[in-house]
């Protein structure tokens, strides 16, 4: 069972990186890689839209309670069939909660950090 939970939480966190790229990508604020880099061109948005439905499909699929993946042998217990379902919305509940209680007044960028603005 860890080790199906693992699996499953490989698929947020590339969601985590696909689903904002795919937002702004939608809101015009794309602006594509930097000269010298690799670009898909007009294939980007397609292939940014793919690869969020397969990350959500997948993640789906994954921690569906089957209980031949997570409760292959007797007793059944129903805590093992739907514990990649509760391990997931747990760990999401929380970072949710914490970065909107918390974490979400202290965002921003160190200005030791901060790129260097560019003329046009």
């Amino acid at each position: 069972m860890v080790t199906s939970i693992a699996i499953i939480m490989i698929y947020p966190a590339y969601l985590l990186v696909t689903l904002p790229m795919l937002v702004q990508r939608l809101r015009g604020n794309w602006h594509g890689a930097g000269k010298g880099r690799l670009s898909l061109g007009r294939f980007g948005l397609p292939v940014n839209l793919l690869a969020v439905l397969w990350g959500t499909a997948m993640t789906i699929n994954l921690m569906w309670p089957r209980a031949a993946v997570y409760n292959a042998s007797g007793p059944r217990h129903w805590y093992l069939r739907w514990g990649a379902v509760l391990f997931v919305g747990v760990v999401a509940l929380g970072g949710f909660s914490y970065y909107w209680l918390v974490q979400q007044h202290r965002t921003g960028v160190l200005a030791e950090h901060q790129a260097p603005a560019q003329e046009a």
